[in-house]
């Protein structure tokens, strides 16, 4: 409708030229097309226009004329400078070739059947100018998500404020530029997802995953086949920490390739973290139902071993929920029940960690995550070699240390318990119960000197009101 209305606007303004000239006053057709092409050949595009409009204005709908007004506001087009003084030619190019459109569709009346001859020709001049165009802006666009790409990846490493903020301009300068010449794709053809696509590229490199999964969202919905778009889509809410977005796109996706792995890793993921708001509690479950499966198919996968371990972790706090609520009722019975399957639940998620620490030996986080589960069950031996491999890897982790230093008081091995104690008391100086469990670790090893100090020092803290 709109490119229509610049057509009748465009004749309206030329009867008003033509009002009191005798330019366009009973020539033939032939002749005051012929004049047009003249005019365009020498290079004068308006004297061009001014006879063509005058062709519509006495002749009505002619496809001929349609066509060398589309191309005259072509080559102004491409001679204007910039896109903001491209856009106007654009628009009033794409609403000739509307009209040629129409007028040989037969949905806009012609004066004389005989105009639509050629039109098969027109049509097809028309379509490869409209494609040449696309191609033209789509390919300056994606040309600068190719620039982002690299300014994004020159972020990484660094440190210079100046240059760091240099970079981020030339970053946002490329969106704009990108955004500016996608639009003119999307003016041409608003059908075709790829130019949203490329925008939402572009938002990605610089970090906006909002705006990343708006744009792609838009190519999405006009994609032939979507499939092309829904890894990427959903992998845009991972970006965004919308775990719950992401996943009908990854379903989506596996659906068709239910044998893709990495699909299903990625979607159990997404229904794990989306499960950890209480009303969506039951993705926790489908989560462990893919674990599952890809374990029958590749038992060699300590991530996924892993996965299930965190997942059995966040079953045992349901029923330690449900304990303390039955405990709030009165129902003791209810509640030993609770009890008794939490700890199932750290009993396989020990399990499933444990065949994850097996399989990657080297993994600091699975080691921590065993070592968790096994001082859960009171299982200190098994707690303490996961524990030690943290403290190589993580030697100021004090909570690994206090750990640590637990397991081995619970095991009465009094030496390492004051090994882990005192590295602590050096990290952490104004922890009163470490000290207090110095103290009495002194004494019972015959370290009298430094039992009075560990004394001291729990006055100390004790008179400051530290814990």
């Amino acid at each position: 409708m709109k490119r229509t209305a610049v057509i009748v606007i465009v004749m309206l303004a030329a009867a008003a030229l033509l009002a009191g000239s005798s330019l366009g006053g009973g020539k033939p057709l032939k002749a005051m097309i012929s004049g047009a092409k003249i005019a365009i050949i020498e290079g004068r595009p308006d004297e061009a226009l001014l006879l063509l409009d005058t062709v519509a204005i006495s002749f009505g709908a002619v496809p001929e004329a349609y066509q060398w007004t589309f191309r005259v506001y072509a080559d102004k087009m491409e001679g204007a400078a910039g896109l903001d003084a491209k856009r106007p030619h654009l628009v009033k190019m794409l609403a000739y070739i509307d009209s040629l459109h129409l007028t040989c569709e037969g949905k806009i009346p012609v004066q004389d059947k005989k105009y639509l001859k050629d039109c098969a020709k027109y049509i097809q001049l028309a379509d490869s100018t409209k494609v040449k165009y696309f191609r033209f802006f789509y390919n300056l666009g994606h040309g600068q998500v190719k620039t982002l790409e690299q300014l994004a990846g020159s972020l990484e490493g660094e440190t210079d404020s100046t240059r760091l903020a240099y970079i981020r301009d030339q970053i946002n300068t490329n969106i704009d530029s990108v955004i500016a010449n996608m639009s003119m794709a999307i003016l041409i053809d608003s059908s075709d997802y790829s130019p949203y696509v490329a925008i939402g590229d572009s938002y990605d490199r610089a970090g906006n995953y909002e705006k990343a999964i708006e744009w792609m969202t838009r190519g999405y919905e006009r994609a032939k086949n979507p499939l092309l778009l829904s890894q990427q889509l959903a992998y845009y809410h991972v970006r965004q920490d919308d775990y719950c977005g992401a996943i009908p796109y990854f379903q989506e996706y596996l659906k068709a390739y239910p044998d893709s792995l990495n699909t299903m890793n990625y979607l159990a993921a997404c229904y794990n973290n989306c499960g950890l708001a209480p009303e969506k509690r039951i993705y926790v479950d489908s989560a462990m139902t893919i674990y599952r499966v890809i374990l029958e198919r590749a038992p060699e996968n300590p991530n996924v071993w892993a996965a299930g371990g965190r997942y059995f972790l966040i079953k045992a706090q349901d029923m330690s929920d449900s304990a303390s609520a039955a405990r709030t009722r009165q129902d003791a019975a209810a509640a030993a029940q609770f009890d008794l399957l939490r700890r199932a639940m750290f009993d396989s998620s020990r399990t499933y960690f444990r065949t994850a620490w097996e399989q990657a030996p080297a993994d600091v986080a699975i080691a921590e995550q065993f070592a968790f589960t096994s001082a859960l069950l009171e299982d200190c031996p098994a707690a303490v070699k996961g524990f030690e491999v943290v403290a190589e890897a993580k030697p100021d982790n004090a909570e690994n240390w206090i750990s640590l230093g637990d397991c081995y008081l619970r095991m009465a091995d009094f030496p390492n318990a004051v090994r882990a104690y005192e590295k602590v008391a050096a990290l952490q100086p104004g922890k009163l119960k470490i000290w207090e469990n110095l103290g009495a670790l002194y004494k019972e090893t015959g370290q009298a000197d430094k039992a009075a100090e560990a004394a001291k020092k729990v006055q100390e803290l004790s008179a400051a009101g530290q814990g």
